[in-house]
């Protein structure tokens, strides 16, 4: 029981310091209301949690289905980065390419971004002069990615 007084005495002053320090930078007077209530209901729950012995579990909160719904989410928010991220490579490419008068264009970058959040370039399409816009591209990014002929894909009518 005294080790829970403590964590409770020890929680309730960092939640005290947290508040003085939010206040602090935020300086908009409009949010001051819902910051000081929800460091109050923080600091209830700190203060209270020792005393009643309660079990707090979010996942008794959260059903199966909001799990699997938050996960589809966070995979559609990771494609859509990856995607942002080869847009603004491809651009960048062209950019450059262009200044350098190289006759070619980048059509496509595929890449991913790895666990350790590094970008992984696997392969550049491009069109125009194949080998001379390989030797710039793998002069500037390295030669751990292929860079390919673009072929237009054709549609059927």
């Amino acid at each position: 029981m005294l080790d829970s007084m403590h964590t409770a005495v020890l929680c309730g002053c960092c939640t005290a310091l947290a508040l003085r320090i939010a206040e602090s930078i935020i300086p908009m007077k409009r949010f001051q209301k819902q910051i000081r209530l929800l460091f109050s209901m923080l600091m209830l729950v700190v203060l209270l949690k020792p005393l009643t012995s309660l079990e707090f579990s979010v996942s008794e909160w959260i059903p199966a289905e909001t799990e699997q719904t938050m996960q589809e989410i966070a995979a559609l928010a990771e494609s859509a980065r990856e995607e942002a991220v080869a847009d603004s490579i491809h651009h960048a490419l062209n950019q450059a390419l262009t200044e350098h008068h190289v006759p070619c264009e980048v059509k496509d970058v595929i890449m991913h971004i790895s666990d350790e959040g590094s970008i992984v370039i696997d392969e550049i399409r491009i069109s125009g002069n194949l080998l001379t816009g390989a030797v710039y591209l793998h002069d500037w990014l390295g030669d751990a990615f292929s860079v390919t002929q673009w072929e237009e894909e054709k549609t059927l009518d």
